[in-house]
């Protein structure tokens, strides 16, 4: 069974004794989950082949992971950012944002705007109730005026008069307001986060990324030649278009075209102790999603493409436990800087 939801929260941030493993399942022995991890870093430089797997992207993926000799050969458990595959936690970096290169606000508006619309500004004056002095009318309301929407105005502009109703403070006013001058301005709606006019999307999207950088790369530090550390759209679409299938130590991918890749369950490492290998696989990508917000109608008339938030977030990662769970083939957004994993190269 394949899964393609993205997770929130990661089984093994809390699973980091072999007994919490154990308890998922009475055929697993002790042994099995928790051995010395001793990097072998002697083959990191040899390069593998790409495999074409006629995936839509046309996305070739490496035949083995960094560090190993041979498809089924679990190669070097990289912390992420360490391109030696010896480094045992993150000491180097106090964030994930040290070591990344960020996505631009300018970049993601390009990446997320839709659909071109037309707004129209009005500048307005001599605003007024009846049986209420213009001192009487909060003027600091104005820009509710400005953010109705035009079409809703059509029928009440007229004579270079706008005629509409608001309501400040549990008080409706009629207002009418002498329009001096309009301005019809171009934005844009998001592809994504539910986009309205007022109050703009919240978007889960790539912020930070490693990928290509070859000082945090493992990929392109050691194999070089075009190689990288996968993305997590490129991961989820090897889970939606292959057939996946645990063949002994770890999963046969195989690839509209029938050609296939071999992904083997070499677990994970927490400092020196080693987890989960024969049976679970976790492979890194080179990105971390964070919260990017697509700027409203008003706020693109007054020039913003967006902002990004400050919440610190993890890398995504492709994760199978088989016989641990549901044998799902997951993305998931939590890797801990603590924890070596997978590398397996894309290019």
């Amino acid at each position: 069974m394949k899964s393609i939801m993205k997770f929130n929260k990661l089984a093994i941030i809390t699973l980091t004794t072999s007994s919490l493993f154990v308890a998922c399942s009475d055929e697993i022995s002790y042994d099995t989950y928790e051995n010395q991890y001793i990097a072998n870093a002697a083959n990191i430089k040899n390069a593998g082949q790409a495999m074409d797997l006629g995936l839509p992207s046309g996305t070739k993926w490496a035949d083995m992971n960094v560090g190993a000799t041979s498809g089924s050969d679990n190669g070097v458990l990289f912390v992420w950012g360490d391109i030696t595959g010896t480094q045992v936690l993150a000491t180097s970096a106090t964030s994930y944002k040290d070591v990344t290169t960020s996505t631009s606000v300018d970049d993601l508006f390009e990446m997320y705007k839709g659909e071109e619309k037309t707004g129209i500004a009005f500048d307005t004056v001599n605003v007024h109730k009846e049986a209420f002095s213009l001192s009487e009318f909060p003027l600091t309301k104005m820009d509710s005026i400005r953010e109705v929407r035009f079409d809703s105005l059509k029928t009440a502009y007229k004579d270079r008069k706008l005629e509409c109703s608001i309501n400040v403070d549990g008080l409706d006013y009629e207002i009418i307001a002498n329009v001096i001058d309009s301005t019809a301005f171009t934005y844009y709606a998001s592809t994504q986060g539910g986009f309205k006019d007022d109050t703009g999307a919240s978007i889960t999207a790539p912020i930070y990324s490693i990928i290509k950088d070859a000082q945090h790369d493992p990929a392109t530090a050691n194999w070089g030649n075009g190689w990288r550390m996968p993305t997590s759209e490129e991961f989820q679409e090897l889970i939606d278009n292959c057939k996946w299938e645990f063949t002994g130590t770890g999963y046969t991918v195989t690839g509209p075209n029938k050609n296939s890749i071999f992904l083997p369950g070499a677990g994970y490492r927490f400092g020196q102790k080693w987890y989960g290998n024969g049976n679970a696989g976790y492979y890194a990508s080179g990105q971390i999603f964070g919260s990017y917000h697509f700027p409203s109608k008003e706020e693109q008339r007054q020039g913003s493409k967006g902002s990004i938030s400050d919440t610190e977030n993890m890398p995504d990662m492709l994760v199978f436990q088989h016989g641990l769970y549901d044998n799902s083939v997951s993305v998931y957004h939590n890797l801990s800087s603590s924890l070596g994993i997978s590398i397996r190269p894309v290019k």
